[in-house]
């Protein structure tokens, strides 16, 4: 069938019908107009893709997903908000999990990962359905023939264990049983937990999915007054130390898009809580302040490398790099103010940081001194005059 005979309501009809014969003629006639359609939504707000799970049709979702690249974060969304596509779904008889080419350990790691899925989304009946597949992981660690396959527990950096409260992923049926009667707080910890660990085990991490239902659980409760300051201190290190290493630019673009999202957030927060903290004596340790200068120094001379001065992504970049500059001017001020309780190796550390950042950054943009300006004599507390002084002796 042709393409303009099919338009976009038979496009629908062919996907609820599992028609794959159809939408395939249809995608060689004119594959980039089905490919928008397949992005697209019928009058009910379903996507091509979400109708073709309503109605089980898996060689249509498979076409979907692998010839017009739909995005499968589209089935993460249906399995853990699913209530509308009744009767739900038994992940237990899954393909993927059924198939004899699908090892055990695989199907230990897809059941803990769909369960951390839905124990992010949050509501009570997610989290049951997050309970079950875990149990489910569980019992398949236990082979009927003997051989057993342990849960190998993940190894926290120290920020990350202070960051989650020193807890540790659940070893055992028992302690699972007893994670239902938690806080909710305690399912995310151990959804995070797992996912950090099975994609550091895969070699994916840092992974999206896992960072952004760490801060959408966490940090962001701190903007919402449900997070004290020193616990949001904590976390937001913890973010930093997770995207260290990492420049995000390196990703596809829609996942560049929501790292930059995250560590902006995260940037823009840590400004008002170390504002916050300054004020309370002996809270900011010198070794997490020369943490947050370094990260800070590091990925704002990557960004002006980047996209410093003519690039036309600077535009989309400049709230970012605006956090960034400020972060490094609080911090800045805050060890020049308490400079008289740091070691004289403490400031020299300091001062050749951001000798560096300023030697650096003065090659890619030579308006650096802007950014110090910017905080003149109207707030003589952050004056260039202090910030500079450690610089030039």
């Amino acid at each position: 069938m042709a393409i303009n005979n099919i338009g976009c309501t038979n496009f629908f009809q062919a996907v609820a019908t599992g028609s794959v014969i159809c939408l395939r003629k249809a995608f060689h006639e004119e594959a980039e107009f089905i490919t928008n359609v397949a992005q697209s939504y019928n009058d009910v707000g379903e996507t091509p893709l979400l109708l073709a799970i309503k109605n089980r049709n898996f060689k249509t979702i498979k076409f979907l997903i692998n010839e017009l690249k739909v995005s499968v974060i589209q089935v993460v969304n249906f399995l853990v908000d699913n209530e509308q596509y009744n009767p739900p779904v038994d992940l237990t008889q899954h393909p993927l999990l059924l198939s004899s080419r699908t090892t055990r350990l695989q199907q230990i790691r897809t059941l803990e990962l769909i369960g951390a899925a839905y124990i992010f989304y949050g509501n009570k009946a997610s989290r049951l359905h997050g309970y079950s597949c875990w149990r489910q992981a569980f019992l398949l660690r236990q082979s009927s023939s003997g051989t057993t396959i342990p849960k190998v527990p993940l190894q926290l950096s120290n920020r990350g264990e202070t960051a989650l409260r020193n807890k540790f992923e659940v070893q055992t049926l028992e302690q699972l049983e007893r994670l239902k009667i938690q806080r909710r707080a305690h399912w995310k910890v151990q959804a995070f937990l797992v996912s950090r660990r099975i994609s550091s085990e895969l070699g994916y991490f840092p992974n999206l999915f896992t960072v952004v239902n760490l801060f959408n659980f966490s940090l962001r409760k701190w903007s919402e007054r449900q997070l004290g300051t020193n616990r949001a201190l904590k976390v937001s290190l913890f973010f930093i130390e997770l995207f260290d290493n990492q420049w995000w630019e390196n990703y596809i673009e829609d996942d560049a898009m929501i790292a930059w999202e995250v560590i902006n957030n995260t940037l823009h927060y840590l400004c008002a809580i170390l504002e916050l903290l300054s004020k309370l004596p002996n809270n900011l340790s010198f070794s997490d302040l020369m943490f947050i200068l370094r990260f800070a120094c590091n990925h704002l001379q990557k960004t002006y490398i980047n996209y410093w001065p003519t690039s036309i992504l600077y535009q989309t970049r400049k709230n970012e790099i605006s956090n960034m500059e400020s972060l490094i001017l609080i911090v800045v001020t805050l060890i020049t103010e308490k400079q008289n309780i740091f070691t004289l190796s403490d400031i020299q550390e300091f001062k050749q940081c951001l000798s560096h950042h300023v030697f650096l950054c003065g090659h890619s943009n030579p308006c650096l001194c802007d950014q110090f300006h910017h905080y003149g004599p109207s707030n003589p507390r952050k004056s260039p005059e202090l910030v500079f002084q450690l610089v030039i002796f």
